[in-house]
């Protein structure tokens, strides 16, 4: 079973270590602070040159991805509207 979670506000006490650690996969979108960014992808990571907290705002959707105890590596999602999720959906279905 993959789990997804999500909170707009990593700290310590929403995301514990103990907890963070069952994930495989996290994704840290931009976040303030460098420290942050280590509660999601794990101690030390900013220190290395990876900190979500350098993401420009302007750049929707860019984030850093921590998959299975890799690397991260810097990625950007899509963005998608609603009618367009529907419009894939419709044809999927298909």
């Amino acid at each position: 079973m993959i789990v997804v979670a999500a909170t707009q506000r990593p700290s310590h006490d929403i995301i514990p270590t103990s907890l963070r650690d069952l994930f495989g996969y996290r994704l840290a979108f931009r976040c303030t602070t460098e420290t942050s960014s280590d509660i999601i992808l794990g101690h030390g990571w900013h220190a290395r040159g990876v900190d979500a907290s350098t993401i420009d705002p302007g750049e929707p959707g860019v984030g850093w991805l921590l998959a299975e105890g890799g690397v991260p590596i810097r990625m950007r999602c899509a963005w998608l509207t609603d009618d367009d999720i529907a419009a894939i959906a419709r044809r999927a279905a298909a």
